[in-house]
């Protein structure tokens, strides 16, 4: 044999060779293609349940966590705890910007910029609450406003009459 057949022999096994390599990569990027409409599939799917979910006013289910490892530190938390009092603070200075005309919930609530967020806002009704039942802010036809001088210092100072 010389070396001419060997050369044309060995041209036509890797051609044999790269036609089914190619054949195989076809059906498998088929089978890619047919995962992938699959995963789409699903992805809708979990997709509207969630939707129902939050239509119904559910949250979705938590996702599992992985459990830290033994010596692995604690994860330092994000959030810091407030000043107590500092909530009818802020809100007292709210009240007072916006003058003698008052102000409702909802513009103390953005003026504090806790929109959106359910316990910041349940802290802003909470303490309207308390700062109305001490005196300091009056609640008239949904607004909430600065008390007159007798009825905001009543509270800050014991009256003569009770000591």
């Amino acid at each position: 044999m010389n070396f001419r057949t060997q050369v044309t022999q060995e041209k036509k096994r890797l051609a044999q060779q790269r036609q089914a390599i190619e054949k195989r990569a076809t059906e498998i990027e088929s089978q890619l293609s047919d995962l992938r409409a699959e995963l789409d599939v699903i992805a809708g799917e979990l997709a509207a349940i969630e939707a129902y979910e939050n239509a119904r006013g559910e949250a979705p289910a938590p996702r599992r966590r992985r459990a830290r490892k033994a010596d692995a530190p604690a994860p330092a938390t994000t959030t810091r705890r407030r000043r107590r009092g500092s909530r009818r603070a802020e809100i007292l200075s709210a009240i007072a910007a916006f003058g003698a005309t008052g102000v409702g919930r909802g513009g103390i609530i953005e003026a504090l910029n806790v929109k959106g967020d359910k316990s910041g806002q349940q802290s802003v009704s909470n303490a309207l609450a308390a700062l109305k039942k001490s005196g300091a802010v009056t609640h008239l036809d949904g607004k909430y406003a600065m008390a007159t001088g007798d009825a905001a210092t009543a509270d800050a100072a014991p009256s003569a009459a009770t000591r």
